[in-house]
């Protein structure tokens, strides 16, 4: 028997089918995988939606703040040589809380960190907005972002799967300022510790909380009123003023990085982080 180049031919039909098929079986996955993804409701900060963008170039003072701690945390390991040793008591207090139950971390974490001096960062740097490394903080003392940065970094040292973790930036309705928290996925829910308050809590008991923006190492979150996911920020435009005032803490880069703008105290930030 001769065979001819059209015997091999695929049928019509099966190819049709099997694209059809493939096509199904995509959707089923990703289907599955945003499934995977999604956040219980029980666990949206505040109850409100947000929507994920990948990359955290759009925030200088929070990278900025991560490189100069990568180069500073080599101190923690030193012998202590300046009489106070924050850093290193620092880093023994983690040691008391390996191994322990999360809640009883989260506890150990926010007790120890709430326990330093708050002071703003015009008095301290001069500057509206500072975010401070471990090593700043312990020395100077700090306000909202800076006590929030220190427990985010006492977590990743606890051995934390920092997905769960994220430095999140509020709006306070009572107060009508800025601040900053830090918000933990853990048992069920998100705990929120805070320098306002002396325990970590559940985020469900803290209703005048409006969530701006939030982040860590990987991505960052613009956060959306209650059950909306892709449009309907949780600021309006009364919240501008506030936004660029600040209070605690200020939005500088997040209204940059929606805006396509910069912060225009970024370059007096650089020189004084060197």
């Amino acid at each position: 028997m001769t065979f001819r180049a059209s015997h091999f031919r695929p049928w019509r039909g099966w190819t049709t089918a099997a694209a059809a098929l493939a096509a199904a079986l995509l959707a089923l996955l990703l289907a599955a995988g945003a499934a995977a993804f999604e956040t219980p409701a029980s666990m949206r900060l505040f109850g409100y939606g947000e929507r994920a963008t990948l990359g955290i170039a759009e925030f200088p003072k929070w990278t900025h703040m991560l490189g100069r701690y990568e180069q500073e945390k080599l101190l923690e390991a030193q012998p202590c040589t300046d009489g106070a040793c924050r850093l290193q008591r620092w880093r023994s207090h983690l040691k008391t809380l390996a191994g322990r139950d999360k809640l009883a971390q989260l506890r150990g974490v926010n007790a120890y960190v709430n326990a330093i001096a708050f002071r703003t960062d015009q008095s301290n740097y001069g500057l509206v907005d500072y975010w401070a490394t471990p090593r700043e903080f312990f020395a100077r003392g700090g306000d909202c972002e800076d006590f929030s940065i220190v427990k985010y970094l006492s977590l990743r040292h606890l051995g934390w799967d920092m997905d769960y973790v994220r430095v999140a930036v509020t709006m306070h309705e009572r107060r009508r300022e800025l601040h900053a928290v830090l918000a933990v996925k853990a048992e069920g829910t998100t705990w929120i510790l805070d320098n306002l308050l002396p325990e970590p809590t559940d985020h469900r008991q803290l209703g005048y909380y409006r969530p701006i923006f939030s982040i860590n190492e990987t991505a960052w979150w613009r956060h959306s009123q209650p059950g909306i996911a892709e449009s309907g920020d949780t600021f309006v435009d009364d919240d501008e003023l506030v936004l660029a005032r600040g209070g605690c803490e200020t939005a500088s880069d997040f209204l940059a990085a929606i805006q396509g703008g910069r912060d225009p105290e970024w370059p007096r930030y650089t020189r004084m982080a060197r």
